[in-house]
């Protein structure tokens, strides 16, 4: 995503990668700053993100509407999220 290369990207599959929350803060800061204007797909299943990874990524989509209205597909199965996670991103995306 660095250096303008999300601008072309529409499908990011990281499934079964562990990345836990300080990735999944790590991805949302990438999404915010560099953004993924033609991102139609992200999956993250199984990527241990829990509550705090789930609400960063959620926090750059509510940044950027724009991007947030494309996306089609979000894959956020087995993160162990709790109703916390599942509330902020409820509020955040939509």
């Amino acid at each position: 995503l660095r250096n303008g290369a999300g601008r072309c990207l529409t499908h990011l599959d990281l499934d079964g990668n562990y990345l836990g929350e300080l990735g999944g803060a790590y991805l949302g800061i990438a999404l915010r700053r560099n953004g993924c204007p033609r991102l139609e797909t992200l999956r993250l299943g199984g990527c241990a993100l829990g509550d705090g990874g789930v609400s960063r990524i959620a926090a750059a989509f509510a940044m950027r509407e724009r991007q947030a209205r494309r996306l089609r597909c979000l894959n956020l199965a087995n993160n162990g999220m709790t109703a916390d996670g599942f509330g902020c991103l409820a509020d955040r995306v939509g």
